[in-house]
């Protein structure tokens, strides 16, 4: 199963979307392995802000984390996070 997840680094107040087939690995990989990601690395330490079941097909989860990225992660996180204050149901 591939995943779609959400970082926050509270410290530079920024997020980061990726996806996975092993979340809990991958946050570990984002947070302390020292030649993963360029980008991340610079702004540790990350927390997992949602996770999101996508599918078995990996070319599906990478078109909804281009698309999610498309969105403006910050501005998708931010509509999401009203979305479930306003639908408890969403």
């Amino acid at each position: 199963m591939y995943y779609i997840y959400i970082l926050y680094s509270e410290s530079a107040d920024k997020y980061y979307i990726g996806y996975t087939q092993f979340p809990t690995e991958r946050l570990l990989k984002h947070n302390q392995q020292e030649n993963f990601n360029t980008y991340t690395r610079k702004f540790r330490p990350w927390k997992m802000m949602a996770l999101f079941e996508v599918s078995n097909d990996k070319t599906i989860a990478l078109n909804l984390e281009r698309y999610i990225k498309s969105k403006n992660p910050k501005s998708f996180w931010k509509d999401y996070v009203m979305k479930i204050k306003n639908y408890p149901e969403f």
